[in-house]
């Protein structure tokens, strides 16, 4: 199972730029023989394929130049 959340960051310059958070569920049995999920690391890109570090919850460093970018609310 996969989750996926879209959504803008700005660069310093006012440019939007479209990121993606994609998660990833592990399906595990318990050991009462049950299905259940677990969520795996949750993976930032933008839709350029750039890769995006997170700093903390509205933050990003794009991986590829080293930018500093803010999720925009």
């Amino acid at each position: 199972m996969t989750t996926s959340e879209r959504f803008v960051v700005c660069m310093d310059d006012g440019k939007e730029l479209h990121a993606l958070a994609v998660q990833h569920w592990q399906g595990i049995r318990t050991l009462a023989g049950e299905k259940s999920w677990i969520p795996t690391i949750i993976k930032f890109r933008l839709l350029n394929g750039n890769h995006l570090n997170r700093i903390d919850d509205d933050t990003f460093q794009i991986v590829e130049t080293g930018e500093i970018v803010k999720r925009k609310v």
